[in-house]
């Protein structure tokens, strides 16, 4: 599944603004994140912030 966020805060602390492209899996485990440069097919927008554990 790909979401859009406003921003993503990684486990390590870092702040990354986007907006940002989040890929996870079935179970909901980030796979890879990237900025996101325009449109993108399938990705659902959350907006906020995403936070990684």
């Amino acid at each position: 599944m790909k979401t859009g966020w406003n921003r993503i805060r990684l486990a390590d602390g870092k702040v990354y603004e986007g907006p940002v492209v989040v890929v996870t899996d079935s179970d909901g485990v980030m796979l890879s994140w990237h900025f996101l440069h325009g449109e993108e097919a399938m990705v659902e927008w959350r907006g906020g912030t995403c936070s990684v554990k």
